[in-house]
């Protein structure tokens, strides 16, 4: 995977139509926790990830952590359309806008769900030196982390729909890579739901920034910045009225 310069981090941090606030909706679920996100045909392919990022993949795609047992975080994150919402009407949401969960996945959520592509590159949510919001997850920023977000999909009523904390720890204690968890962040830590959610949340922000599926930076720009493409006088115009405060 190419370094991002300087540039591009900026470029990226001027577009909050597109992802201020995070954009990260819904968890959603894969059909097994080997959904092969980082084994594809796309750049970075066979990626070696840490063991939290790994442990993260697991819990990205397991529907089980859900009280429906059918919704996990790839269920509204799906690969196939950018890590977006599977917009067909054969897909878990049924051709809907905003994404299904609940109990019996027919509770319609607020928002659609965005892609989480480049996600991993949002700051935490903070006001700049003339008042204004920047970064954070979700619409409207409420999560300041990506690690934050992650934890909040599973204990909202209309997604994942666990009571609370412990109730997501206690699916958590019937899978198997509970070991793979205990093994990272100690046994302990399941005494404390909060804190063991907060670490599953942590597994999965590191999943989402460590697998290249999620920043392939395959764009005519990114070649551009990395001196392997040229941009025609059109685009060169283009990006300089971008770039024009």
């Amino acid at each position: 995977m190419p370094h991002r310069p300087p540039p591009a981090v900026r470029l990226f941090r001027s577009l909050p139509c597109l992802l201020l606030a995070g954009s990260l909706l819904a968890c959603g679920g894969g059909d097994s926790p080997g959904d092969g996100v980082v084994g594809g045909s796309g750049s970075g392919a066979g990626a070696v990830l840490s063991a939290a990022a790994r442990l993260g993949q697991k819990i990205f795609a397991d529907k089980t952590l859900s009280v429906s047992g059918q919704q996990s975080c790839a269920t509204c994150h799906v690969a196939q359309f950018a890590f977006a919402s599977d917009p067909t009407p054969s897909g878990p949401d049924r051709g809907s806008p905003v994404p299904l969960g609940g109990p019996d996945v027919d509770m319609p959520g607020f928002r659609n769900t965005p892609s989480i592509m480049y996600a991993s590159y949002i700051p935490a949510f903070y006001f700049d030196s003339n008042g204004n919001p920047n970064g954070g997850f979700f619409r409207d920023g409420r999560a300041r982390t990506l690690a934050d977000q992650a934890t909040l999909p599973f204990i909202t009523a209309f997604e994942m729909a666990n009571a609370d904390a412990a109730a997501v720890i206690a699916r958590l204690q019937t899978r198997p890579y509970l070991a793979d968890f205990e093994a990272i962040y100690g046994s302990a830590v399941l005494s404390d739901p909060t804190a063991a959610l907060q670490d599953m949340g942590a597994a999965i922000a590191a999943f989402e920034t460590e697998a290249p599926q999620f920043h392939p930076f395959s764009s005519k720009y990114d070649a551009f910045l990395a001196g392997k493409a040229q941009l025609t006088a059109q685009e060169l115009r283009g990006l300089a009225k971008f770039n024009d405060p």
